[in-house]
């Protein structure tokens, strides 16, 4: 028997080198992740946010809440504004206010979290690290994702919405696993979110 007869059958140059092909590593991938995250934080960085101080049902009314937030007086004084709108964003300008961040660095940062979980949640769907990488790239700088650039709950909308869409579809992708019970937990605290930032829910 000669060594020709050794030599494992279907494998021929091209399918050696296709399994030698290294793949994308996790390290490779997360500082794929970080560059274009810190790209689209520099780039939300250069944009300031406006301020209406007229508009009493929407920005300033925000801000009062928000402040009444962090002062620790829940939504503060009772008027005819208190509940005109959600509490989501007011909750979110206080968390970001606590943690000393620029809004539109906040904004930026949120959309990149929500993108993050969507990388994780295509995992069963689809399994190639670059076409995840891809996708978390498109999304999070697509320009509407921050096209509103006032104190607006619309800053965070489209972050919102893809974390809710993400985190059910990852339950959906695993709900046969065991461990499915987490991104049901995620998906259910997601649209707690975004049904307290947006009352009006058949949006999603």
């Amino acid at each position: 028997m000669g060594p020709a007869a050794l030599k494992p059958a279907g494998r021929g140059p091209a399918s050696e080198m296709a399994s030698a092909r290294p793949g994308w590593s996790s390290a490779v991938v997360v500082f794929a992740m970080a560059m274009l995250a810190a790209a689209q934080l520099w780039l939300c960085l250069q944009i300031v946010p406006r301020l209406s101080p007229g508009a009493t049902y929407d920005e300033t009314l925000f801000l009062r809440l928000a402040q009444s937030l962090v002062r620790g007086e829940w939504l503060g004084s009772y008027d005819q504004l208190t509940l005109t709108k959600g509490v989501g964003f007011p909750l979110w300008l206080a968390a970001v206010h606590q943690l000393g961040l620029p809004v539109m660095a906040a904004a930026a940062l949120t959309q990149a979290l929500a993108c993050t979980v969507l990388y994780h949640a295509l995992k069963p769907l689809c399994p190639s690290r670059a076409l995840r990488l891809a996708v978390f790239g498109v999304l999070l700088l697509c320009p509407t994702a921050l096209s509103e650039f006032s104190l607006m709950r619309e800053l965070i909308y489209p972050a919102l919405t893809l974390l809710v869409l993400a985190c059910v579809g990852g339950w959906l992708l695993r709900v046969s696993d065991a461990g499915s019970w987490r991104w049901g937990l995620a998906a259910g605290l997601a649209t707690a979110a975004f049904m307290l930032t947006r009352e009006e829910y058949i949006w999603l």
